[in-house]
Formats: C-alpha cells, structure tokens, sequence
C-alpha cells in the first residue's frame, strides 16, 4: 500500500509538470496504463530479488520498508564487484531526487507569489 500511496501522490505532481510537455500524438489515459503496468513490473521484479536474497542472507523478510536497504548491503557485499555496483545504484538514485526536484517545480512559483 504505502508504494502505490507514494507512486500516486509522486505521480500528480509529475502529471501536471511532465503532462505540459507531452505530445498531442499520446493520450493521458494511454500514459497512465502504461506507467501503471511499469510501476506494477518493477515493483514486483524487485520482490522477485530482494525475497530470495533474504532468505539466502538470514534477513528477517518482515522488517518493513527499510528491508531493501538491509538486504542490498549483503547482495553488495558478497557480490563480486560489489563496491562498483552499489556506486552505480547510488548514482540511479541521485537521478530519481533530481526528478522529484523537477515535480516540486509547480510548487515553488505559488510559493513565491505568496512571500512577495
């Protein structure tokens, strides 16, 4: 629940900032199914891999949210090439906040009108 609360309340600030650049070639509707099937996609791929790797590690699989983060310092760890790979999902992530960064962009001339 707490996934499709976050991708939801994420994904309308990117539909009114993403939404004015979009062509006239898509339909929201058509946009909305398929960031639906892909959001579904990836989050269930990612239970596919962090589950396994808990029970491979002794991870306790109901510790909640921070599990991911728990999990993916052992995968890393005895991983070869590890360090390489755990700077590269570093890198992805500081990708995802510039994004999140971009969707706070309709907030922020609101914002200002106020402090004038």
């Amino acid at each position: 629940m707490g996934q499709a609360f976050f991708t939801l309340g994420l994904g309308v600030g990117s539909i009114q900032i993403f939404g004015s650049y979009m062509s006239r070639n898509y339909t929201i509707g058509y946009e909305a199914v398929t960031i639906t099937l892909l959001d579904t996609t990836v989050a269930v791929l990612a239970g596919f891999i962090i589950f396994p790797a808990c029970f491979s590690y002794a991870v306790e699989p109901g510790s909640g949210p921070g599990l991911i983060f728990v999990t993916l310092v052992s995968v890393f760890s005895n991983m070869e090439y590890g360090s390489v790979w755990a700077e590269s999902s570093f890198i992805h992530a500081l990708a995802a906040i510039s994004t999140l960064i971009a969707v706070f962009e309709i907030l922020l001339p609101s914002q200002w009108k106020s402090l004038r």
